[in-house]
């Protein structure tokens, strides 16, 4: 599966697709998540970061963070993702733009034990 075109479709498409359906992203993220494995949500995971890093519009970026949960909930692991662990300070102040995204954050970190883990 080629995540990176994947997420890159998604964030041209975003905004239109949610004109027309206030649903598209939550059904997308639930679409998306139910069709990959536990191990494929850590490689996922890797190329999601990436967006997230990159992401300057507030209302996308709590998205993506749903999107980022979803895929640590069904990764079932505390095995950290490369991306993940090269840039935990980066991921912590992308998301620190509102309390919805900080408390995603908190919960991504209780998944993957970044708290209790030196990188």
């Amino acid at each position: 599966m080629n995540y990176d075109e994947i997420f890159a479709k998604l964030k041209t498409e975003w905004k239109i697709k949610l004109s027309e359906d206030e649903w598209y992203l939550s059904n997308f993220n639930e679409s998306f998540v139910s069709q990959l494995e536990s191990f494929e949500c850590i490689d996922a995971i890797n190329f999601l970061i990436n967006y997230i890093l990159s992401e300057t519009d507030i209302q996308y970026l709590d998205e993506l963070a749903d999107l980022f949960l979803l895929l640590a909930r069904k990764a079932n692991t505390t095995e950290l993702p490369e991306e993940l662990k090269k840039n935990k300070e980066k991921i912590e102040l992308q998301f620190s733009q509102n309390d919805y995204q900080k408390n995603i954050w908190v919960v991504i970190k209780r998944i993957f034990l970044l708290d209790v883990k030196e990188i």
